[in-house]
């Protein structure tokens, strides 16, 4: 790798270019070539990512290497855009969609981007727009077309809120829970809240895909840094929520193994208070109401009745009332 980003700045050193650019080119050798390798590792990895599995579309707005492997493989690729933005913010030579807040912004974006890409006013992730968008059913033929047909796809709605990072009070998980039964849909959640008790709440909550922000070093600059998870972050995050699974569980209450023992320790039954000699009038005095059950013994409940029987054999203190 090492070589190739050698060989690359070598035919950038090659270039006609005029004197003050090769002056610049010579002041940032250090930093090209920083930036030369860096994008390698990128492409690399993204490639053994699309050689490992069946990836029918990409959504980015970061990373231009994804984008490229994605056009050299005829993958359709999506940038998500939350406003206008500058120039600079994605990658209009390369995508084919965006997707983006309203008609106002759509216009601007076709203009800025020569209508050179497919621009899709979809809204923002709100409430209003999913009921809005359902009721309407926007002609999305020719973008259904391109991703592929949908015979064996689920229809997962996200929900997130926009700022970086998000407060806890912002967060409106149970909102994802109302938009899913509200659609029929499965339900997600893009989480830019540190830690990992919003991605905990949404799973509580039906949320089957969880989306975090993902850094290599919480100290680098940038607005998602310091919120993103790293590798340890990222693989408690991973076990707890399997964890979670586990204890949700099923509506259904049924008594699991362990605890059928318990059940027999913890359940009171009705036993002698006192040795009792066969033929006696059971009298209140004569009965406790102790742990454990006995097996077939009575339970608390039938004291009354017991009250006024006769004995039909000895009983020793502690022994249990059945109803033979």
């Amino acid at each position: 790798m090492s070589k190739e980003s050698g060989d690359k700045f070598r035919l950038l050193e090659s270039q006609n270019f005029d004197s003050d650019l090769k002056r610049l080119i010579e002041l940032d050798k250090n930093f090209i070539q920083f930036h030369l390798k860096t994008e390698l590792v990128q492409y690399y990895f993204f490639e053994k990512v699309f050689n490992a599995f069946d990836i029918k579309g990409v959504v980015s707005i970061v990373f231009t290497t994804a984008f490229e492997l994605c056009k050299e493989r005829g993958i359709p690729t999506f940038v998500l855009q939350h406003g206008i933005g500058g120039k600079g913010h994605g990658h209009p030579y390369v995508s084919d969609y965006w997707f983006t807040l309203d008609d106002v912004s759509k216009e601007s974006l076709d203009e800025w981007l020569d209508h050179t890409v497919n621009v899709l006013a979809l809204g923002s992730p709100r409430y209003e727009f999913f009921k809005n968008a359902i009721s309407s059913q926007r002609n999305v033929a020719k973008f259904n077309a391109k991703i592929g047909s949908t015979e064996h796809k689920v229809n997962v709605t996200y929900i997130s809120s926009t700022n970086y990072p998000s407060h806890f009070e912002s967060a409106n998980i149970r909102a994802m829970k109302a938009m899913g039964e509200l659609f029929d849909a499965l339900v997600g959640y893009s989480d830019h809240t540190p830690r990992t008790i919003v991605p905990l709440g949404a799973v509580s909550l039906g949320a089957c895909l969880i989306e975090k922000h993902f850094t290599d070093d919480k100290m680098r600059k940038g607005p998602d840094h310091p919120f993103a998870m790293d590798a340890k972050d990222f693989k408690e995050m991973v076990d707890s929520i399997r964890i979670l699974e586990k204890a949700l569980g099923s509506p259904v209450k049924d008594l699991y193994e362990e605890e059928k023992e318990t059940v027999i320790l913890q359940r009171r039954g009705l036993r002698a208070a006192k040795d009792i000699p066969k033929g006696s009038e059971i009298t209140e005095d004569m009965i406790d109401v102790l742990r454990p059950l006995a097996k077939d013994a009575l339970e608390p409940k039938y004291k009354e009745i017991v009250i006024g029987r006769e004995a039909k054999e000895d009983m020793k203190k502690g022994d249990g009332f059945y109803t033979s």
